[in-house]
């Protein structure tokens, strides 16, 4: 797959003619209707993929604290810095790597998350592991590794918001990415 091109993940999906890239101004986070004031959240897999653009999105719409996490602690810390220069003054950041596939370390994210920033209100699920290999090719481990990301990473807060991304995969079959599409 050619990597270069902007469209290589997005066509075979495709519903419509044209591929939109720019945010609709309806969705906007500036926009007062979507403001995140007072609110705090909670977000996954920001190190690498989505959970980043999300992260800001929620900086930009004036979220009171925002959590970030992944594995790798020196990019979430970058990008801690940049959402501090989005986000209102004020707004807490907090950026800890974490295994969402080790309960220790869940335990401890939602014990910092709730130090630093107090109740979360919106947890997003936003981490995701892809390791490719066929069924009886791939590292049984691996398979299940993905098990563990896509499906059991998740951690229940009280009363709040939950948003679970996913993947137009879901409902496909690709060769060599039997646990991510099972997942």
């Amino acid at each position: 797959m050619d990597y270069s091109d902007p469209n290589a993940f997005t066509w075979p999906y495709q519903l419509t003619k044209q591929v939109h890239r720019d945010v609709y101004p309806s969705l906007e986070p500036t926009q007062p209707e979507l403001s995140a004031k007072g609110k705090t959240v909670l977000i996954t897999g920001v190190s690498g993929g989505i959970g980043k653009w999300i992260a800001e999105s929620w900086a930009i719409a004036g979220a009171s604290g925002i959590v970030i996490t992944g594995r790798k602690i020196d990019v979430l810390e970058g990008i801690a810095t940049r959402l501090r220069s989005l986000a209102p003054p004020g707004t807490k950041v907090h950026a800890q790597a974490a295994d969402i596939t080790n309960e220790a370390s869940v335990v401890a994210l939602f014990a910092a998350a709730k130090e630093v920033v107090g109740k979360i209100d919106v947890l997003i699920n936003s981490a995701g592991s892809l390791d490719l290999g066929t069924i009886g090719a791939i590292d049984i481990t691996k398979f299940f590794n993905d098990f563990q990301v896509n499906v059991l990473g998740t951690q229940a807060e009280g009363a709040g918001t939950v948003v679970t991304m996913t993947t137009a995969a879901m409902g496909t079959v690709f060769p060599g990415m039997a646990g991510y599409t099972a997942s």
